[in-house]
């Protein structure tokens, strides 16, 4: 799907923070960022709705007298609201910059929340920084007012109930439930889980995985480094355009290897996955990246406390994603009214030249960048058009005609 892209590409735009000094010690920095208490009820306990969006974990917060949509996002150390008025207050001095995944630097002003409230917790002075949730990576979270970040996350040990669509949350951590199957995968740092794979060659690799809940995808995301021990792999391999928060893109190949690898979280008996999908980036030299979209397959505790995951089997079963079709081409309306190509598979690359990565698009099915008017009623409508298994007409800048086909994808040996 189009937008699937974009919940790829969404990686790291918190996670590389790094402060600027405006005559503050980093100690003082930090202690800004965590800043914040919570006023518990007495029960401390409360269960609050929970909801699923596109593979986003999504909290109702109270901020004044709003209710503000927010995901709930382990990759992201700092909060982020994409507006501010007179609930929050300003902190003289205080700017952070963050490199997102383009390595394009980009700098927020800080800003403290007088309270917020998450059922009957309260919390008090924490700090937010700003990003337009409309306009950033091209408008991928546009339908939410922020992201609820390691310093608001941390502060609670969270018990997530995804087939009642429930959340309970309590400053102290969660016992294991004796009376249902449990599985275990602790983390070996802060936010990591260690990760045992066996690579299609029989090698065995360890690797440590970032949980990063903004990624909406259960593939496991590998950095540049790792592409060796694939090699001979059969891969979809794509050129692609990783849109950071600035909106700028940088080229990289994308090779989805196609038979699920061999793997390990968690100690025998107990292990929550067994195999998994393996995606690797040309250019990515962060972190690898597990997504939520593996880890809500389950309920799960998440003891912020003593930093363990729990995971409980769900009662609905969730099923996995087939194989689907693509066109192979993915297209961006970007915000200055542009359609332009942003992914291209090998079959279309060796199929047309004409395609150029980042190139201009005059049409789609005779529809210009107007009559979609923003990127999302472009992805919406190629959404559609391949659920209906109908051709695109592109034409291109130079005037151009190009029909695209839905198909299965087609694989390639990694070299």
């Amino acid at each position: 799907m189009h937008i699937n892209v974009f919940k790829l590409l969404f990686i790291f735009i918190f996670s590389c923070c790094t402060l600027l000094s405006y005559g503050q010690s980093r100690k003082d920095y930090i202690k800004l960022i965590t800043n914040g208490t919570v006023n518990v009820p007495q029960s401390n306990l409360d269960t609050i709705p929970v909801e699923l969006i596109d593979g986003w974990i999504v909290l109702n917060v109270k901020i004044g007298n709003q209710t503000k949509k927010m995901v709930w996002d382990t990759g992201t150390a700092y909060s982020s609201i994409n507006m501010v008025d007179e609930t929050f207050e300003k902190v003289n001095n205080s700017k952070i910059t963050y490199s997102d995944i383009t390595k394009t630097d980009n700098t927020s002003e800080l800003y403290k929340l007088k309270n917020m409230s998450l059922g009957t917790f309260q919390f008090n002075d924490p700090t937010f920084m700003v990003i337009d949730t409309k306009t950033a990576a091209e408008g991928v979270l546009w339908r939410f007012d922020g992201l609820l970040g390691l310093n608001m996350i941390d502060k609670l040990n969270w018990k997530f109930d995804f087939d009642r669509g429930i959340v309970v949350i309590s400053t102290r951590p969660f016992e294991v439930d004796k009376n249902v199957t449990v599985r275990y995968a602790n983390y070996i740092g802060y936010n990591t889980f260690l990760i045992r794979l066996r690579t299609p060659d029989n090698k065995k690799l360890t690797i440590n995985a970032l949980i990063d809940f903004g990624v909406t995808n259960s593939s496991l995301f590998l950095n540049s480094q790792y592409i060796d021990h694939f090699k001979g792999s059969q891969a979809e391999i794509s050129k692609s355009l990783r849109i950071g928060v600035s909106g700028k893109g940088e080229e990289e190949t994308i090779f989805r290897i196609k038979d699920t690898i061999k793997s390990t979280i968690g100690p025998k008996k107990q292990q929550i996955m067994k195999s998994i999908s393996i995606i690797l980036s040309s250019n990515a030299t962060g972190s690898n990246v597990l997504g939520s979209t593996f880890f809500t397959k389950y309920n799960f505790v998440r003891n912020s406390e003593n930093s363990t995951f729990t995971f409980y089997e769900r009662e609905k079963h969730v099923e996995e994603t087939k194989e689907n079709l693509v066109y192979g081409a993915y297209f961006l309306l970007d915000q200055e009214m542009d359609i332009r190509i942003i992914s291209i598979n090998k079959r279309l690359m060796d199929e047309y030249n004409e395609l150029v990565l980042g190139g201009k698009v005059s049409s789609i099915n005779g529809r210009s960048a107007i009559k979609f008017e923003n990127d999302r009623l472009l992805s919406a409508y190629l959404n559609d058009q391949l659920k209906s298994k109908k051709n695109l007409e592109v034409t291109l800048e130079n005037g151009k005609e190009i029909l695209i086909s839905p198909g299965l994808p087609e694989y390639y040996s990694i070299k």
